[in-house]
């Protein structure tokens, strides 16, 4: 059975454990840096940086953008020990509700 999830905005003392998640999932790559990615999305309005938390512990993230036109997702992770429970859904179905 799935543990609930807890979806709140990132800030910026969740870096480290954003990253180590975003590295665990294979999001990362050496020609991308982690910290400059998340600074580039907190410095943009037209969206959000959305982590999801099961007590206290960070296992998920997405990143949503919206240009006025078209929205995206980027760096949509969920740590691999809970694949299948769901969580990855719950995040889109969240940023859905944020585009409406």
């Amino acid at each position: 059975m799935s543990q609930l999830i807890k979806i709140t905005e990132f800030t910026d003392d969740q870096i480290d454990k954003v990253s180590a998640l975003w590295k665990k999932c294979g999001l990362t790559r050496r020609w991308n840096n982690p910290e400059k990615d998340i600074a580039c999305k907190n410095s943009d309005k037209n969206g959000k940086f959305l982590i999801g938390q099961i007590d206290e512990l960070l296992v998920a993230s997405i990143m949503i953008a919206y240009d006025g036109h078209r929205s995206s997702v980027n760096c949509l992770a969920v740590d691999s020990d809970l694949s299948g429970a769901g969580y990855g859904k719950i995040l889109v179905a969240e940023a859905e509700q944020l585009l409406l």
